[in-house]
């Protein structure tokens, strides 16, 4: 779904702005946005009228985010905060993008228990989840990216055990400098697939937990700049397929026991400036196609056995100023690959 800036989506209950309620309508009483269960999507956006609503119901605060001015819809949203959603149990989905005056999301999001997706985005204002989020257990999507105060998520997120994809950080233009790690409990959201955590410049840890996520596929890190370990359970992930560690120039090794990711297909560690050599069991990922190492201007060597990787195809270690040798077997290895990068190499003659 494409959002515009500031529009609300809600999948599951439409909400139909067109009649009914006034505004002294309760959090109990929903006729003041009619509602009926609906398996499609309601798109409300900005586009409308000028008039706001100073009503604490649900009913009332779809109304002023769709129909209100920006200015009168920031206004009320400061004035009055997120009201309660008890009264729609049937949203399957709620979708937040560039509220920046939203500081926290009501605790009676915990009785969506048909909730699948929570998508709250560029909403800077935002620091955490409220403990009631562990209670959605039907729930498969959080998305944070570009709402870059989060401080911390809540520890009953090991309560989300259809949870597959989880985001936070940001783009290009906008970092997370609050969160400092995950919680332990983490490592009970049994069907996480996917963890993206791209530009938290101040995490500077990952729980061993994560090791429990046996079904994890893609761990992305990019620009985490406080980042100087992983955790050795990471390699207890089996599934892993993509590692992504761009710019975490802190980062002074991968764990012990890589050979144990045998489904590692991709592994980017583009200008890991810290990275002196890699674990020599690295070789045993036989799944591994992409091995970028581009600008880790401290490598020093590669493992000795590297052309055993007999999938690889795509090979970079352009600009590792450091690396002035490479095994005998590199020959062999360049051969057969499709690409292999090597500029601004400083290698040696060897006999």
């Amino acid at each position: 779904v494409r959002m515009s800036p500031h529009q609300v989506i809600i999948e599951g209950d439409i909400i139909d702005n067109d009649g009914g309620g006034d505004d002294n309508d309760n959090d109990n009483d929903n006729d003041g946005g009619r509602s009926r269960p609906f398996d499609g999507v309601a798109l409300l956006s900005s586009a409308g009228s000028t008039s706001t609503s100073t009503s604490s119901s649900i009913g009332a605060m779809i109304t002023t985010l769709s129909t209100s001015s920006r200015r009168d819809r920031h206004r009320w949203l400061r004035s009055a905060g997120m009201p309660s959603i008890a009264a729609y149990p049937n949203l399957t989905a709620i979708y937040l993008d560039n509220e920046r005056y939203i500081t926290c999301l009501h605790d009676s999001i915990g009785t969506l228990k048909n909730l699948r997706r929570l998508h709250v985005t560029r909403c800077n204002s935002l620091q955490s989840l409220p403990e009631a989020v562990g209670n959605l257990h039907l729930l498969e999507e959080i998305n944070l990216f570009d709402s870059n105060q989060i401080r911390e998520l809540p520890a009953s997120i090991g309560g989300l055990t259809s949870l597959k994809v989880l985001t936070l950080g940001g783009s290009s233009a906008v970092a997370n400098k609050t969160l400092t790690t995950l919680p332990p409990s983490i490592g009970e959201c049994s069907n996480l697939e996917v963890i993206e955590l791209d530009k938290c410049k101040a995490l500077a840890s990952l729980p061993e937990t994560l090791g429990s996520l046996s079904n994890l596929k893609v761990l992305s890190l990019r620009e985490c700049k406080a980042l100087t370990t992983l955790p050795d359970s990471l390699t207890r992930c089996t599934r892993l397929q993509e590692l992504r560690l761009l710019k975490c120039i802190k980062l002074a090794g991968l764990p012990h026991g890589m050979h144990q990711l045998k489904n590692l297909e991709d592994l980017v560690m583009l200008k890991c400036k810290s990275i002196k050599e890699l674990p020599p069991s690295i070789t045993q990922c036989t799944s591994l196609a992409v091995l970028d190492l581009r600008g880790c201007r401290r490598l020093e060597v590669l493992p000795d056995d590297i052309a055993d990787l007999r999938q690889l195809r795509q090979l970079y270690l352009s600009d590792c100023s450091k690396l002035t040798r490479v095994p005998d077997s590199m020959d062999a290895l360049v051969k057969r690959l499709d690409l292999c990068e090597m500029k601004n190499l400083k290698l040696l003659d060897q006999a």
